[in-house]
């Protein structure tokens, strides 16, 4: 569109038509993903005052942006802010929503086993986790089941049992925890389950690539789990000596914490029960063994981008290498 037709449909602003010739000046052009025009087609079919445009972006919104500014002066910013707390509410209320449109029932039993099958709750209750799941996967498969009812039909907690494939959880950080206790067959079906997830989020990604997600993740737990160690030699402590939560968190969580922290071996300093995890597996390790683990993760990465094992079989080998 030009840009005395985009200034025609918006309405006239000054600083519009400044901010439309500054932007063609510097080789910018406004494009619109293929989400964005799915939502811009629901909205435009289910109603609207006449002759309204509507400009949308699906994303973060920044705090202090002159363009959200002069779009708030001639017309409305919404923001739809959604947060861990408010997560299963919204939930239940798109539902709710959906169902009357096909007119099916959806019990709220059934809203709360499709929240616990497609892993939600659990990562919902790790207080550790900031992640925010995926409202639109879970949405897709309330969906398919009120297509499976068909209307005036009725889906309770049996059918979601028997429609929808249980998730154990979408916490990456529990598969190197398990992978640290040397858990190997909980590690292994944490491990497909997550890909399942994966998958279910994008289908359309080849297999290596979903498994190859988690290559970093284990890494980082091995990484980290040496940092103990090297704590450990630093302070002189015996690492093997058994030293309950309690005693942990009053003399070494923050030193040891700052310590990882310092080395780049974690974001920020992490909470003295994960910490103490860390150091109860790191009893159990050597850091031959650690440094052999990094050594087959990256054979792993580099491998499967030159026609080598595939991350599949490697991180599972992985895994059951380190059972006890």
């Amino acid at each position: 569109m030009t840009d005395a037709a985009i200034l025609d449909s918006l309405g006239e602003s000054r600083t519009l038509a400044e901010m439309l010739s500054l932007a063609r000046l510097q080789g910018k052009r406004a494009s619109r993903g293929e989400g964005d025009a799915a939502m811009l087609a629901e909205a435009a079919t289910r109603g609207g005052s006449p002759g309204t445009t509507l400009l949308m972006r699906s994303g973060q919104l920044p705090d202090d942006s002159a363009t959200i500014d002069v779009i708030a002066k001639i017309g409305f910013v919404v923001r739809c802010d959604l947060d861990r707390d408010a997560f299963l509410k919204v939930l239940r209320v798109e539902i709710e929503a959906e169902a009357a449109e096909r007119s099916v029932r959806f019990d709220a039993g059934a809203v709360q086993r499709l929240a616990d099958r497609m892993g939600i709750t659990r990562t919902l209750s790790d207080k550790f986790s900031k992640e925010v799941p995926d409202l639109r996967a879970t949405l897709s498969e309330a969906v398919r089941l009120m297509t499976l009812a068909g209307e005036n039909g009725t889906i309770d907690a049996k059918m979601v049992d028997a429609q929808v494939g249980a998730i154990a959880g979408g916490a990456r950080y529990e598969l190197g925890g398990l992978f640290a206790e040397r858990k190997a067959v909980e590690a292994l079906q944490k491990l497909r389950d997550l890909v399942a997830q994966s998958r279910r989020e994008d289908p359309k990604t080849a297999i290596d690539i979903h498994y190859g997600k988690f290559l970093f993740p284990l890494a980082d737990e091995v990484r980290q789990i040496l940092g103990v160690l090297s704590f450990a030699r630093v302070r002189k402590l015996d690492v093997r000596a058994p030293m309950n939560y309690n005693r942990f968190k009053d003399s070494l969580a923050d030193a040891l914490g700052g310590y990882l922290k310092d080395l780049d071996l974690v974001r920020q300093r992490p909470h003295p029960f994960a910490l103490h995890k860390k150091w109860e597996a790191a009893r159990s390790f050597t850091e031959a063994e650690l440094w052999e683990a990094l050594r087959s993760l990256a054979a792993i990465e580099s491998g499967r981008k030159s026609g080598g094992v595939s991350p599949e079989v490697g991180i599972e080998a992985l895994l059951l290498s380190a059972k006890r």
